[in-house]
């Protein structure tokens, strides 16, 4: 799911099949494509995300 920071709007979800880097890079890109890039990405300690992110 992505959240607009400010007011807390959804922009984004999607049921992805796993929490793989290869879902999640996808999902990441698709928002940066949609809305421009991130300024920050709040995750839990996944190392998929953080692989995805970087």
């Amino acid at each position: 799911m992505a959240k607009e920071g400010e007011t807390g709007i959804t922009v984004d979800a999607r049921i992805i099949p796993t929490e793989s880097k290869k879902y999640l890079k996808a999902f990441l890109q698709a928002i940066n494509s949609l809305y421009g890039a991130p300024i920050v990405i709040v995750r839990d300690m996944s190392k998929q995300i953080r692989d995805a992110a970087t």
